[in-house]
């Protein structure tokens, strides 16, 4: 058995969560099915765990540790840098962008503008720090507002974690923003 197995069994006390029967990513089903004879012979519990489909939210967790390390070990250098472009050309999509902004729950009128304002931000539209990549921008929203096109700015990292923002509502006009009460 790996570190990892060993170190997550002294950890995990199995009562405390329910076991759900569900099927794994495809990412990590992929894993599997590439690695499965080196995974049954190193770990034998978590191909165990696979096979029946049964396991709680830790030893998901686990599982995925243990395959990802399992990539890690024996995928060639060729194969790990032709699926870092293939997962760089899909992060950098417009479409992935979109699907992501609205599962952290921003609403936009026109998601078109909205990814072209982003895109074409070159600075921080509070402290006008320059961006230097796109991973760098973040576009901040008002978590109150739960309709159409809650979004106020785009950020930094640093200015979109200020927790004083929470409350404030901009007029996006002129980008002043207020305190609600």
């Amino acid at each position: 058995m790996t570190d990892i197995g060993n170190k997550n069994n002294k950890l995990i006390n199995k009562n405390d969560t329910k076991n759900i029967k569900t099927n794994l990513t495809q990412k990590y089903n992929k894993l599997f099915n590439d690695y499965k004879t080196i995974i049954q012979v190193k770990n034998p519990k978590v191909y165990d765990l696979i096979m029946t489909g049964i396991w709680n939210e830790y030893e998901l967790d686990w599982i995925q540790r243990v395959l990802k390390k399992t990539y890690d070990d024996n995928a060639s250098e060729e194969l790990k840098q032709k699926d870092n472009e293939n997962r760089i050309k899909f992060n950098s999509s417009k479409k992935y962008k979109i699907s992501k902004w609205k599962y952290q729950g921003i609403k936009s009128a026109d998601w078109n503008s909205t990814y072209d304002l982003w895109l074409n931000c070159k600075n921080c539209e509070l402290c006008d720090t320059p961006f230097l990549s796109n991973s760098e921008k973040r576009l901040d929203h008002n978590h109150i507002i739960d309709h159409i096109h809650n979004i106020r700015w785009v950020l930094c990292c640093k200015c979109n974690n200020q927790p004083e923002l929470k409350n404030y509502k901009t007029n996006n006009k002129s980008n002043t923003f207020y305190y609600i009460t």
